[in-house]
């Protein structure tokens, strides 16, 4: 059996800067997958604690770091 890990509280915490560093980087929305508005948006809300976007903003995440890693 697996465990949760609290990946919601380090994006508003330990992992904020990498998080804004890496999905709302100017290279991340020049690949033009997403609009940038609606991916500003969920990281808003996630971090003010209006709706959990842990598992969107994980998933925008690892696609960035994947895409950065073995695309560029």
């Amino acid at each position: 059996m697996g465990f949760g890990v609290p990946v919601g509280e380090w994006f508003r915490n330990e992992l904020k800067d990498l998080l804004y560093q890496t999905i709302l980087s100017d290279s991340f929305f020049k690949r033009g997958y997403f609009k940038p508005e609606i991916v500003k948006n969920i990281v808003e809300r996630h971090i003010a604690r209006q709706k959990d976007y842990s598992f969107q903003i994980w998933a925008l995440l690892m696609l960035e770091l994947w895409h950065k890693r073995f695309m560029d």
